[in-house]
Formats: structure tokens, sequence, C-alpha cells
């Protein structure tokens, strides 16, 4: 599972991956590139209802949250921190919507793990920003990828109907 978080005008991205007796987890700081990994055993970690009872470090942490309006509030320890949290869906919204995120400045890539279902790219030509490059299905949904910029296609590493993961290199440009 993925998810993006915004608090105190920082961004991180979350990885929590399952495995079958522990949670492994990676969190990355946006703009700093920054990675730290943790690994939490499921034999120390229990979730309640509006809360998660862990240890980690050594140390037992209980987390409550609750939600107002679109934030996430996180108590801990005496202390509080408001988290404004995207999950896998609204990370690819946000990306497909603002135009960033999934292209970097020589290629596109995958938001999140998906279907090709459309490929309209072809490697020499030349296309305007905004031009329709290919359409992913990811998560039930069809979703347009366009130009980034005016783009010349270096190579098309995919084809119609390939799945793809999370961060795999699509289209790269010249």
């Amino acid at each position: 599972m993925k998810f993006k978080v915004n608090m105190k005008n920082k961004t991180y991205m979350l990885d929590i991956i399952e495995h079958l007796e522990e949670w492994h987890i990676e969190l990355e700081e946006e703009d700093l590139e920054k990675k730290a990994s943790y690994i939490i055993s499921k034999k120390d970690f229990v979730e309640l209802p509006d809360a998660v009872s862990f240890i980690f470090k050594n140390k037992s942490h209980v987390l409550h949250s609750s939600k107002h309006g679109d934030k996430k509030i996180l108590f801990c320890k005496g202390s509080h921190r408001s988290l404004n949290v995207l999950n896998e869906e609204e990370i690819l919204r946000e990306e497909i919507g603002a135009g960033s995120g999934l292209q970097k400045s020589s290629s596109i890539l995958a938001g999140m793990p998906g279907k090709i279902v459309e490929l309209y790219a072809e490697v020499g030509k030349t296309y305007k920003k905004g031009s329709p490059l290919l359409i992913i299905e990811a998560m039930k949904m069809e979703n347009e990828i366009q130009a980034p910029d005016d783009v010349c296609i270096k190579e098309i590493l995919v084809k119609k109907n390939d799945n793809v993961e999370s961060g795999e290199r699509l289209i790269s440009f010249k």
C-alpha cells in the first residue's frame, strides 16, 4: 500500500508491504529523497477500533487516529499531528490531474500498478503538450496519460495489454 503524507509543510511517500510475519515500511521525504526502511513484527502489532499498538525500536507505542475534515489527526504519547493522507487511488488522481509525478524530465513512469489498454504513441513522432500517449487502467479506472510538454518519442517500453508496476518506465523522450 502506498500513501502520500503531508505534515508540517513536508511531503512523505509511505510504502507499507505486508508479509506473513511482519510489515515492511519505507518512508521517503519527497524533496530530499531521504529513505528510511523499518520492519515491524506482526507479533508486536495489535489493531484496535481507532488505534494501533505496536513495538518499534524496543518501545511500545499506541497510535490513536481520528478524522477532521480531510485531515487525519494522530495522537501518540500525549502529542498530536495533523496529517493529510492520500491513498494509492487519490495519489494517482492527484498526479494525473496535476500533470506531475508520473512524468520525469525524460520519461513517463507508471504511478501505480496497472494495465496498458491503449497505446497511441509511436517512436520518432513528435507530440504537443497534452496529446494523449497511452491509456492505463489502474484500480478499475482508465486514465489517459498525456505528453507533459512538446516531446519526441525516443522509446516505448510497453505494449498494449502489458501489466506494469508502480514506477516502471513506460515511454522515454529524446
